[in-house]
């Protein structure tokens, strides 16, 4: 049986990782058990355990989904568990955190920060950045826009938000991805806002077959993290 680990900054993120990783497996048996990290500095960081499903003998691959629930915390938590999750059997120990609210301008002095941290504890650098958050990589599955209202039609958009889909850039052209996001349902009265059912309609709705074929070569950040989930089950 093979073990992933992977922390994640909110909500968004554990919904999307977990639907992501049930598609890559589809034919395999898999199992999740979700945390969430509450706490810190005067008190601890103690997980409340969202979901923990049995491993049988038919077991493929155990995945612990870790969510920060804090976008500052999530390179510290991953710091401080890595060690004891490689010592208890996780092949592939990741993170994927979101880079706004700080801006483009910021990538490089956040992943020089990070890596100096990283290389000091003599951890590897498996942090995944997504410009400028995880909604980015919604907004590049632009089919899914259709399927939550047929309303949601591509000149729509444009009208909308000036913005043409496909775009050339999505990391660099979308200032706010999630109000994007929120502008372009808004056209059929929906809305995108942080709470966890507007995080499922849209991860229920995206494909990803489309994502992982078409869109990661339109998105290198997200390219560069499902290269790394590519390895965990091959």
């Amino acid at each position: 049986m093979k073990k992933l680990a992977i922390f994640v900054e909110g909500q968004a993120e554990e919904i999307f990782v977990e639907k992501l990783l049930l598609e890559y497996a589809r034919q395999n048996s898999i199992v999740f058990n979700v945390q969430r990290l509450y706490g810190g500095n005067d008190c601890p960081r103690n997980p409340t355990v969202i979901k923990s499903e049995s491993a049988t003998s038919q077991t493929e691959y155990y995945i612990l989904i870790y969510t920060s629930c804090n976008d500052t915390r999530v390179v510290s938590d991953y710091m401080e568990r890595y060690d004891n999750l490689i010592s208890n059997g996780y092949s592939t120990v990741l993170a994927l955190r979101d880079l706004y609210p700080q801006s483009y301008e910021d990538l490089e002095r956040v992943e020089n920060s990070i890596n100096s941290v990283l290389q000091f504890k003599s951890i590897p650098n498996n942090i995944h950045i997504a410009l400028r958050e995880v909604e980015t990589w919604f907004l590049g599955e632009y089919t899914h826009f259709g399927k939550i209202d047929a309303r949601i039609t591509l000149n729509a958009i444009q009208t909308e938000t000036g913005y043409l889909f496909p775009l050339q850039e999505y990391e660099q052209s979308i200032l706010h991805p999630a109000d994007t996001l929120d502008k372009i349902y808004t056209i059929a009265g929906y809305r995108y806002k942080k709470k966890v059912s507007h995080f499922k309609r849209t991860v229920n709705q995206i494909d990803y077959e489309n994502l992982y074929i078409n869109v990661r070569s339109q998105i290198p950040r997200l390219d560069k993290f499902l290269a790394q989930i590519d390895l965990f089950f091959q």
